[in-house]
């Protein structure tokens, strides 16, 4: 693991990026000598430490200070859909879905849909059992799980799927490379729509459920995976250890029961 002012070029080298103070940072080296659980931090090779004052002239640190993430104790997962873009641990399900959500109203323009639109969401737990379901409109039952109800609210106020198009003519080539740069060339339902309008099949309407959570799991799965060095001597330990605990509690599965229609 790279402990420094620079990020590595390799996106798969930073899944997670752990922003720590230069003074925690070599505490954490030297406690590596004598405890395991530091010395698998630093040799991990799917995360990043970086100092909290990095100033390199990387354009992804630049774009991380901007987004206001660099604070010391801040646990950063990469986005599924951008290897260079990053939310706050807490806020990576919430925010990748969002993300999730754009891409693929943007891929059905491309494709001349008509309407997308969501016809309910659910709530499973990791095991795949349904804790409840509901229109964007459904709050979350009293008596339940105030963790549940508070991810349930916050995946709601979070996606944005409602969409018409004027008639047009389907641009191909463009959703083609769009569901390249965003890395979903092996997701099924982008790829089955563009086949469907590549091989001029004449689909007047599209249901399918769409996961909302699936491609940022992997990421979050790194950090959840991570043993925090349980050390007093590294005074934020128990800030990253927190933080982790709770997100893992809102680790929750969504998905989107959908309609595209065409014209």
């Amino acid at each position: 693991m790279d402990i420094n002012n620079y990020l590595p070029e390799e996106p798969e080298k930073r899944r997670v990026i752990m922003v720590l103070s230069r003074q925690n940072l070599n505490q954490l080296q030297i406690n590596a000598e004598s405890d395991r659980s530091a010395r698998e931090l630093l040799l991990n090779s799917q995360v990043s430490l970086l100092d909290d004052s990095a100033k390199g002239d990387s354009s992804l640190i630049q774009r991380l200070r901007g987004s206001g993430l660099l604070n010391s104790g801040s646990i950063l997962i990469q986005s599924p859909y951008d290897p260079s873009s990053y939310a706050d641990a807490l806020n990576a399900s919430y925010s990748f879905a969002q993300a999730k959500c754009i891409h693929f109203a943007n891929l059905c323009g491309l494709l001349a849909a008509k309407k997308v639109s969501v016809e309910q969401m659910e709530i499973q737990t990791s095991d795949g059992k349904t804790k409840f379901s509901g229109n964007l409109d459904t709050s979350y039952g009293r008596g339940r799980a105030e963790v549940e109800r508070r991810a349930w609210e916050q995946m709601k106020k979070a996606i944005t799927i409602e969409e018409e198009y004027d008639q047009g003519e389907p641009k191909l080539e463009q959703a083609e490379i769009y569901l390249s740069k965003h890395q979903w060339l092996s997701d099924p339902h982008m790829n089955g729509l563009l086949f469907k309008r590549e091989a001029g099949i004449p689909i007047k309407k599209h249901k399918f459920i769409l996961s909302l959570t699936r491609e940022s799991q992997k990421n979050l799965s790194v950090a959840f995976s991570l043993n925090i060095p349980k050390n007093p001597s590294i005074p934020i330990v128990g800030q990253l250890k927190g933080t982790l605990e709770q997100t893992k509690k809102e680790a929750f599965d969504f998905s989107l029961t959908i309609n595209v229609e065409f014209w």
